[in-house]
């Protein structure tokens, strides 16, 4: 489970930074992006849901992908094989 305030993700690179909010709580998780782009990929957008009302029933076809939530920062769907990967990447280049 994973549940976050306002936060922001950036790059040391200079990339663009993603400001969002996220909830996830597996299977479902929920992203809101402030004027950004989404974290990954992946995610599925469900802005066009705002169109209906609370008692609106619509049958609507989506393809979300299941990803894994294992470490606390938010947007950051990988998986363990590749937490152990980088974190053996960057334990090295140190030594």
């Amino acid at each position: 489970m994973r549940q976050t305030g306002i936060s922001a993700i950036g790059s040391m690179g200079g990339g663009k930074m993603i400001t969002m909010s996220e909830i996830a709580f597996p299977p479902m998780g929920y992203v809101m992006t402030f004027n950004s782009e989404p974290p990954d990929s992946r995610l599925v957008e469900i802005t066009h849901f705002t169109r209906y009302g609370y008692n609106d029933f619509e049958t609507v076809f989506l393809n979300f992908s299941q990803l894994p939530v294992h470490l606390f920062m938010p947007g950051d769907y990988r998986t363990k094989e590749e937490i152990y990967k980088a974190l053996e990447e960057n334990t090295k280049s140190e030594g």
